[in-house]
């Protein structure tokens, strides 16, 4: 994508949240529908996530181009059923808002090979997301874990950003700066504590660390293929 064109989809993208602020204002004070609708599916599974480096950094949703990075809001809405602009902006902020609960568990994910989105493939190709190179994802147990452990911030960036969650990026699992603490403890295998001093392992850390990053990449196959609830 040339400069100028990603200067134009910015302002592009700028004008539209500048319309739709009373519309996002009044979906964020109404009451959430209880589990999406067929239209929040559809936003949930087009929704692209981006690291966002806040402390530490975690995984997040992208705030400024909620259906990915060269594709317009309007034009994915568009396709996706939402045509009239109010609409779409009362769907992706529930649909944003929804996503800590389905995270948490009411969402689910069986362990198992998943392909990212094919406009991620080249996002994904860095050493370390844990994304092969015919964009298959590992969905392991303990990235199931984790997820439903995110510790989600829905405090906003402004108003030039669409309503999204991410996640902490310096308690990403609980209470610990130290995130490394939290993860071990929610997979079962906790740091010893003697004297009241955790006996950290550089090498186990490291290890926790990478696969924190590839927290990100789990986050979009659980989005994209994730069982959703449905109404009873």
């Amino acid at each position: 994508m040339t400069q100028l064109r990603a200067d134009r989809l910015e302002r592009a993208e700028t004008l539209l949240l500048s319309g739709l602020q009373p519309a996002i204002a009044a979906a964020l004070e109404a009451p959430l529908p209880p589990v999406p609708g067929p239209l929040h599916a559809a936003v949930i599974r087009a929704l692209r996530v981006d690291w966002i480096p806040v402390e530490s950094g975690a995984p997040g949703l992208q705030p400024m181009s909620p259906f990915g990075w060269g594709r317009p809001t309007r034009r994915i809405a568009a396709a996706l059923g939402l045509r009239d602009d109010p609409l779409l902006a009362t769907t992706l902020a529930q649909a944003g808002m929804m996503i800590p609960h389905l995270a948490s568990g009411a969402a689910t994910l069986a362990p198992g090979r998943y392909p990212v989105p094919s406009d991620l493939r080249d996002y994904f190709a860095e050493a370390g997301s844990g994304v092969d190179a015919d964009g298959m994802f590992d969905f392991r147990a303990e990235h199931a874990i984790l997820l439903r452990h995110f510790n989600w911030r829905t405090d906003h960036f402004g108003a030039a950003c669409w309503p999204l969650p991410y996640v902490d990026g310096k308690r990403p699992y609980g209470d610990c700066a130290y995130f490394q603490i939290d993860m071990t403890a929610l997979l079962g295998q906790p740091y010893e504590v003697v004297d009241g001093k955790v006996q950290a392992d550089a090498a186990r850390d490291d290890a926790l660390e990478a696969l924190h990053y590839e927290m990100l990449a789990a986050l979009q196959v659980f989005l994209v293929h994730a069982a959703l609830p449905e109404a009873p």
